[in-house]
């Protein structure tokens, strides 16, 4: 009876409308939608233990009286237009699966399909998972899931439902764990650029050691083998950034499988550190072990206690969801950064069971939350926006299935928590939504620039110029209560309950402290000002300090005396005023001198507006000096931001020595299109030792710095570099704008909302040397401490904007008209930027138009009204086509001018009507 078949859909879809079974009738692919009134409108259902069911299968898999939680759940593959629905045997007898297969659009049945095996979940205990271990290729020509034992994955052609099975690692009779000790899959993804399974493996399972985790790449281009090859077990990549479980290789956890993103270079692998922080792997694809030393990992560090991961390969996104909170994280592989954040519930909710799934064609990402209902979330746009909801509050645990192309969700609610009253329904709901809006585009930085030479009176420059930098930072995410080192134990952290009691006193509060910081140096259009202090703390704890009682902690306010009263160096001016410029120190208050600030407006325009600052930082860690100088000025060739920041003998914790880090930040821009890269970013780092081993003695190489530090590192802590792939730093502005009008050296907007969400960091400076050390775990969630030297930001925007004239071509240029003509530039820091736009550059040069005459005696035409009013006809219709920009500028101007006059006629021939 189980065999692939077609001919029996005919049969099966009589029985179901003779037994008038739930199973609606749809449209075609080709009938319009109906109009959807609110974001979810429930449509239908498909029924897990139906009439055609049974029909197809019979009641030893379809029987609701031994209702079992995943049995007839779901597998919908769109491109191939299939839903699977999957039974074991519901009493419990023999290792066999049946699958019922859907017309994704009809939803009638067109085949049955029995394998001599069971399947698996997505996770080692199938009784907490939310899905069936899958995947299928982009084309949608084949299907591949996991068997229960692990041992085989099982290979279905989509097209006559032929199978065929793979060996995996856990066939090798010979494995180093043996039993469910061995690592067991707990992601399956497929890589469309090399026909390969990638298969994410964690263990040893059923352990507090799961901290391991391995990539296998599985070929599914060549015929399958009989057994599995012993020498197969070299192609286990371990992942070294990788120290704690990927959380569907544990038992117990409400989660579903963890998918790996593909890209033609890359492969971005989500897993998670100790303390169960998801961090996100880009690396090369491995050729397996022996690779385990030399292979590089560029880690991102993202939210706290993942419980699945989904890839949106389109758009080069992973969603992961959280078990504790209840969040969906985005991370986008373009910036390495994790991008938004979405809530799918209240605070706290662990055992509140939501069920997730996203739409591989739209981005979108579904969910079924108890406490924000169904709900969905534009997964693709950035910023992220909220999720809009249907509030159907009720558990979720499935994984939630659409379909984009006649816009159906399909929703299993409830969940298989132990003692639930919740458990899942015997159907799933379909929910008719809208189509997915398209992101909008992003926007155009040159929009506000004319392209045009400047001219005193017939343009307008409009500029905006900014600097800023630190020596070193500390910042605490989460405040003094994470110093102390947390290790865990599984979920459990043995010091929580100890480090705990400080939570009364603003132990987890974010702290932040700044040596050497200037933290604004502007030049805007018409003003200038500026601000820089030695050493800057953040507001919470310049008040706790200044208000003991507040913590309950009177030692801490008198740690300073009476507290911070530090002042920083601050100036302002503006084009009215009637000093020059405006100079100022730093205030310690009388209190000891913790370094040096000073700072100089000046009235605009023209002028060099600077501020610097120095200090020096102590501590764990520990630095000998910290500085900071920037300048921003208005030159004849636009407007030019400059910084330098150097942190000099740095000492972190008596084990790592770094001789001086400097990073120096150039933005010039001119309102012009470009030739070459309009800002410049230097970074150096030299003299690094750890311990008594010299990393690199003068200029270190940076890409090999950063690998061996993150090695030594073990898992614990992530170092960065200005300059490496992962810095987050903004390419796009680097390079400039095409039309000149803006530039900077800064984060990515990506990443600043990322640092943002993640631990509060609200700079926009691009750090030179970053350490950051986790202590994260399942009670506090994030608790990092990150230590940032030489941090240097800088940007320049200048827009040509032509002011509204009447100039006539004509006329000599002594009397405002002939050729806009091209002003002296004067110079700049960059080569090739502004030089030759007098001489001949295309695009630079503004060309005289030529002149029509009229009549061969100029005087005559002087004194002839109708040549004259030729002349001027001639010379506006000229100027329509040689400039039409100009030409509609003086028409409006014209008609805004002309208008009085118009409205006046108007009136007296009203009144003359009305007399009448």
């Amino acid at each position: 009876m189980f065999r692939s078949f077609r001919a029996v859909t005919c049969r099966v879809a009589l029985i179901a409308c003779v037994a008038g079974t739930a199973v609606l009738p749809f449209r075609s692919a080709s009938a319009p939608a109906a109009t959807v009134k609110h974001v979810f409108e429930e449509i239908g259902t498909v029924q897990r233990f139906g009439d055609d069911a049974r029909a197809a299968l019979g009641s030893r898999y379809v029987n609701a009286n031994a209702l079992e939680a995943s049995l007839g759940s779901a597998i919908m593959i769109p491109r191939a237009r299939q839903l699977w629905q999957i039974y074991r045997p519901a009493d419990g007898t023999g290792s066999t699966i049946a699958v019922l297969v859907r017309d994704l659009d009809t939803l009638n049945i067109v085949g049955t399909i029995q394998v001599p095996d069971n399947f698996s979940r997505a996770t080692v205990d199938a009784t907490y998972s939310g899905d069936w271990l899958h995947v299928s290729d982009s084309a949608g020509t084949r299907l591949w899931i996991v068997s229960f034992n692990h041992q085989f994955v099982y290979e279905f052609d989509l097209r006559s439902f032929a199978f065929k099975k793979r060996p995996l690692y856990g066939n090798f009779a010979g494995n180093a764990f043996g039993g469910k000790a061995a690592p067991f899959v707990g992601g399956m993804s497929y890589d469309r650029f090399h026909d390969d399974l990638l298969l994410l493996y964690g263990g040893p399972t059923g352990s507090a050691a799961n901290a391991n985790t391995f990539l296998y790449r599985l070929d599914v281009s060549v015929p399958p083998p009989t057994a599995y090859n012993p020498q197969d077990v070299q192609k286990m990549y371990r992942i070294r950034s990788c120290t704690g479980p990927v959380t569907s290789t544990d038992a117990g956890a409400d989660t579903s499988g963890w998918d790996i993103l593909v890209t033609e270079r890359y492969l971005y692998v989500p897993c998670q550190r100790a303390g169960h922080t998801v961090i996100v792997v880009r690396m090369e694809r491995p050729d397996g072990a022996e690779d385990n030393e030399r292979h590089g990992e560029d880690v991102t560090a993202g939210p706290v206690y993942g419980s699945s991961v989904l890839a949106d390969h389109a758009s080069g996104r992973l969603f992961v969801t959280t078990y504790v909170q209840r969040e969906i994280w985005v991370f986008e592989t373009s910036t390495m950064s994790f991008v938004g954040v979405v809530p799918t519930a209240r605070g706290l909710t662990d055992h509140d069971m939501t069920g997730f799934g996203l739409d591989s064609e739209t981005g979108r990402v579904f969910f079924q939350s108890p406490t924000f209902g169904l709900g969905v979330a534009e997964g693709r746009f950035f910023p992220l926006p909220q999720a809009r909801t249907l509030p159907r509050l009720t558990t979720g645990q499935e994984r939630i299935l659409s379909d984009a192309r006649t816009g159906r969700v399909f929703v299993l609610e409830g969940d298989s928590a132990a003692g639930t009253t919740t458990p899942r329904v015997a159907a799933y709901k379909i929910y008719k939504t809208d189509a997915a809006p398209v992101p909008p585009p992003a926007p155009d930085p040159d929009r506000n620039t004319a392209d045009t030479a400047e001219r005193e009176g017939v343009t307008e420059a409009r500029y905006n110029g900014s600097a800023s930098g630190y020596g070193s930072r500390a910042l605490l995410a989460k405040g003094y209560a994470t110093v102390a080192p947390a290790p865990t134990a599984g979920v459990l952290v043995p010091t929580f309950m100890v480090v705990d009691l400080l939570k009364g006193f603003c132990g987890y509060t974010d702290r932040d402290i700044f040596a050497g910081r200037v933290a604004k140096t502007e030049y805007d259009t018409g003003s200038t000002a500026a601000e820089a202090i030695a050493a800057r703390i953040d507001d919470t704890t310049r008040q706790d300090l200044n208000q003991a009682s507040r913590c309950t902690l009177p030692a801490l306010g008198d740690a300073l005396g009476a507290g911070w009263a530090y002042k920083p160096a601050a100036c302002a001016s503006n084009e009215g005023m009637d000093v020059p410029e405006v100079k100022a120190q730093g205030d310690n208050g009388g209190r000891p001198a913790l370094g040096s600030a000073s700072v100089v407006c000046p009235r605009p325009p023209g002028g060099r507006l600077t501020a610097e600052a120095d200090s020096r930082l102590t501590g764990v860690v520990a630095v000998d000096r910290s500085w900071t100088k920037t300048a921003v000025e208005r030159t004849a060739s636009g407007l030019v931001s400059t910084v330098t920041a150097v942190a000099e003998g740095i000492n972190i914790a008596d084990t790592i020595f770094i001789a001086e880090v400097r990073s120096t930040a150039t933005s010039a821009s001119n309102g012009r299109p470009r030739r070459n890269q309009m800002s410049i970013h230097d970074v150096s780092v030299r003299g690094v030792r750890v311990g008594t081993q010299d990393l690199c003695a003068a200029e270190c190489n940076l890409q090999n710095l950063e690998r061996d530090l993150n090695a030594l590192a073990a898992g614990r802590i992530v170092f960065r570099t200005g300059k490496g792939p992962n810095s987050g730093l903004d390419q796009a502005l680097l390079e400039g704008s095409p039309k000149g009008a803006q530039t900077a050296v800064q984060k990515s907007v990506a990443r600043q909302a990322s640092d943002r969400a993640l631990v509060g960091d609200f700079t926009t400076e691009i750090p030179a040397f970053e350490m950051t050390v986790f202590n994260d775990n399942t009670n506090w969630g994030r608790a990092r401490q990150i230590y940032q030297f030489a941090g240097v930001s800088s940007s320049a925007t200048y827009n040509v904007v032509v002011r509204p004239s009447f100039v006539d071509p004509d006329l000599p240029s002594d009397a405002g008209g002939g050729d806009l003509g091209t002003p002296e530039l004067g110079g700049t820091p960059f080569d090739g930027t502004v030089e030759g736009l007098s001489g001949g550059g295309a695009g630079f040069e503004s060309q005289p138009a030529a002149r029509t005459v009229l009549a061969d005696d100029e005087d005559d035409d002087d004194g002839n009204p109708i040549v004259r009013a030729l002349q001027a006809v001639a010379r506006g219709l000229r100027l329509f086509l040689t400039s039409p920009r100009h030409a509609l500028l003086l028409l409006t101007a014209w008609a805004l001018l002309g208008s009085p006059a118009v409205l006046g006629r108007r009136r007296r021939l009203l009144a003359g009507v009305r007399r009448a």
